[in-house]
């Protein structure tokens, strides 16, 4: 047996203490009343008298008051089925994790920042489904679509560069892959054309685009009804790409084969077109300011969808059973009435 607030349990302890001063005091008041009656004065004394206390009633207070603990404490039996309804959009976010992402223009890194703003923007979700997919040149689906954001945030821990064998953007590939994470199996009362209008994807990328996948990346999303908002991270200046070793050590910045150190800046302008050739919008996240907690209005003003309820398994709370012990035992204790005898009389 669980309990779900145990901590009531501290009731019995209080209730230990009263009993031990009741019965103290029951025992001290027989003590002082021994040493000045006669025994056959005292046994009528104790029947007659508000001083003797009824046994039975007291064990009927006590007992009444343990159940009474009992149901404040919630003991939780055998199971339920609860059922758990969502109602909210489906959201994936593509997070471009190429090496040109570890630039400091913005700090920590473009990557570090872009994690830190997603995790803020997912944290103020309410029932929409999130997914997560990295990319470079390829794309691989790290999180399915789930309600659960505590998910995402562990996911997010886990991400660095140079997670993909292949390196490069390609701001087609998460789009290719996002049309499998978009597949509502768990969706109830929804028409081809609701699924279209819900599904999202939030492209956060430094929009450098070297595979030239633009085209390709707003032909996808058009084609399976994807509407992408596009996140650009770091600035129009930008800055070197830092190498590290593989306990984070830096080793040196990213030369080409010259010996020149490499330097890469946001580049807008293939983000934008995106956002805008498939319904989206475009934001930014600069050195010093951000505008990406506006996707938070926008999601929230959109058409929600009700998701299938799913089946929770559940420990019952079963309170209501020591409460009716409880009350029942207070009721009976109403009944008991002490019972004075009286004197026989002398004919």
């Amino acid at each position: 047996m669980k309990f779900g607030f145990w901590w009531y349990s501290a009731g019995f302890l209080l209730l230990f203490l009263v009993l031990f001063i009741v019965i103290f005091y029951r025992r001290n008041q027989k003590k002082n009343l021994t040493a000045y009656f006669l025994p056959e004065n005292l046994l009528k004394l104790n029947e007659t008298s508000w001083l003797r206390l009824n046994t039975l009633r007291l064990t009927l207070w006590t007992l009444a008051l343990v159940f009474g603990i009992l149901a404040l404490m919630g003991p939780l039996l055998g199971e339920r089925t609860r059922e758990v309804k969502h109602r909210g959009v489906d959201l994936i976010i593509g997070l471009d994790i190429s090496n040109s992402m570890m630039c400091q223009d913005v700090l920590p890194s473009r990557l570090e920042k872009a994690k830190l703003e997603i995790r803020n923007f997912v944290s103020q979700l309410r029932g929409d489904r999130v997914g997560l997919i990295v990319f470079e040149n390829d794309a691989f689906l790290q999180c399915p679509l789930t309600s659960d954001y505590s998910a995402i945030s562990l996911y997010l821990d886990a991400i660095t560069t140079g997670y993909l064998p292949t390196p490069g953007t390609n701001l087609a590939a998460p789009l290719e892959n996002a049309e499998d994470a978009f597949k509502r199996t768990l969706t109830i009362g929804e028409s081809e054309e609701d699924s279209k209008k819900n599904k999202i994807m939030i492209l956060v990328s430094d929009g450098e685009d070297h595979e030239g996948s633009t085209a390709n990346a707003i032909k996808i999303a058009n084609e399976n009804g994807i509407k992408v908002f596009t996140v650009g991270v770091g600035t129009n200046a930008g800055g070197p790409i830092p190498v590290k070793d593989r306990a984070g050590k830096f080793l040196d910045f990213k030369r080409d084969r010259q010996g020149n150190v490499v330097t890469t800046q946001l580049k807008e302008d293939g983000l934008a077109r995106v956002a805008d050739e498939t319904g989206g919008e475009y934001y930014r996240i600069g050195a010093t300011t951000s505008d990406f907690y506006k996707l938070k209005d926008v999601i929230d003003n959109m058409t929600k969808t009700d998701f299938k309820s799913s089946e929770v398994l559940d420990l019952d709370n079963k309170f209501q059973y020591p409460l009716g012990v409880s009350l029942l035992l207070l009721i009976l204790n109403l009944f008991i009435i002490p019972v004075v005898k009286k004197e026989e009389t002398v004919a």
